[in-house]
């Protein structure tokens, strides 16, 4: 069995045993490099948009005297 087969039935069986859990396959595909294996929905606009990175609320980033990495505004949110 391959490293890829592995990580490949990691993935699977973490997708259905948290399926309910919320968020842990983004996190997951996302700590792998495999968020583009993710489907998308399309929006009325047509353009579907896929998240590389999770920001942090602007009230949390604002009651901190030092703003952590993340912190500030992100276009497309």
């Amino acid at each position: 069995m391959t490293q890829a087969a592995l990580l490949d039935e990691l993935l699977y069986n973490r997708r259905y045993s948290l399926a309910f859990e919320g968020g842990h396959r983004w996190i997951d595909l996302r700590r792998y490099a495999r968020l583009a294996t993710l489907p998308t929905e399309a929006t009325s606009t047509g353009a579907a948009k896929r998240f590389a990175k999770f920001p942090f609320p602007q009230f949390d980033c604002d009651a901190r005297s030092t703003k952590p990495a993340g912190c500030g505004t992100e276009a497309g949110f």
